[in-house]
């Protein structure tokens, strides 16, 4: 290996803290998932995820104590927030997914959800793409204070998701001009995180061939994508592999810039399968990319179980 990088990654694998102790947040016999983390600038954490059916936002001390929570439920649902964003004054915009009735059928619906620094509501908001069904899943701020919203869009045929970035007025939470829509297969998006200069950094994965068929060779991509803050594609970088159906698709893990000024360099992980781990099991994979998107060093490794990366929170990628 050329170059050694250091990370941080958060496992999710049940909703928990973990301190000296470990904290339990939610209810027993009922079914809590925690998606993403956000160190607020209170100096508290806003886990986002689901409670049952309803989705779910809770703010918890550094010591551990749960000081707020907000459970958000809509019919027919399930709804679940995947990630928030702090604003400059402190509230909070959870992005996530429901179920809403159009006619006799339910459809997904792009959920967003604003909330004061103490997750009191304060607007919210479910939206389609040309009534097709949306699912959000990441979001961050841009240079103005407008939301950049990431998520899925339902396609066209066998190609039955595209990755979308929609801008959105935060004051409101609605939708400003026609989405920007990126298409290299079935793809999924993961997540948006800032890259320095007015410029993002999208983590996702692109499948490609006959999904169905368990024998049927597929093409998995990670990919990472750099935009302006417009959503114009700066460059775009992918690691491929083929591996038949049956044994599953890689996923995204997602991608931060490193640490400046140290290093603007970018790390890139994700869950794949290689041909030394046993059928469906994957191993992590995190790939250092210079800041034009240029691949610099590969470090793969196996993962326990069946257990995935869930998200990069940062690097000091050097």
């Amino acid at each position: 290996m050329r170059k050694i990088f250091g990370l941080a990654v958060v496992l999710w694998v049940s909703v928990l803290v973990q301190s000296s102790a470990q904290l339990v947040i939610g209810q027993l016999n009922v079914t809590e998932t925690a998606h993403d983390v956000l160190l607020h600038s209170s100096g508290a954490f806003i886990l986002s995820g689901s409670e049952a059916n309803a989705g779910a936002l809770y703010k918890v001390a550094c010591e551990g104590p749960v000081l707020a929570q907000l459970i958000k439920s809509y019919s027919p649902g399930p709804t679940t927030l995947h990630e928030a964003v702090e604003l400059p004054d402190g509230s909070i915009v959870a992005v996530g997914e429901t179920r809403l009735m159009v006619g006799d059928t339910s459809r997904l619906h792009l959920v967003l959800l604003k909330t004061n620094p103490n997750l009191q509501e304060t607007a919210s908001s479910t939206i389609q793409i040309a009534q097709r069904n949306t699912r959000g899943r990441s979001v961050a701020l841009a240079p103005n204070g407008d939301l950049l919203v990431l998520g899925d869009v339902e396609g066209v045929g066998l190609d039955f998701w595209d990755v979308f970035l929609w801008r959105v007025r935060a004051s409101d939470l609605t939708p400003m001009g026609t989405p920007t829509l990126y298409n290299f297969g079935v793809d999924f998006a993961h997540s948006l995180r800032p890259a320095g200069h007015g410029e993002y950094l999208i983590s996702m994965t692109a499948l490609s061939g006959n999904l169905f068929h368990p024998e049927a060779v597929v093409f998995n991509r990670l990919m990472a994508l750099k935009i302006d803050e417009q959503g114009q594609l700066q460059w775009k970088y992918v690691y491929e592999y083929s591996r038949q159906a049956k044994y599953g698709f890689c996923q995204a893990g997602g991608a931060v810039r490193g640490f400046s000024p140290a290093s603007e360099n970018l790390l890139l992980c994700g869950a794949l399968h290689t041909p030394a781990s046993p059928d469906s099991l994957t191993d992590a994979v995190f790939l250092l990319l210079s800041p034009a998107g240029q691949p610099l060093d590969t470090l793969i490794f196996p993962l326990p179980g069946r257990q995935v990366l869930a998200n990069l929170m940062g690097s000091e990628a050097q």
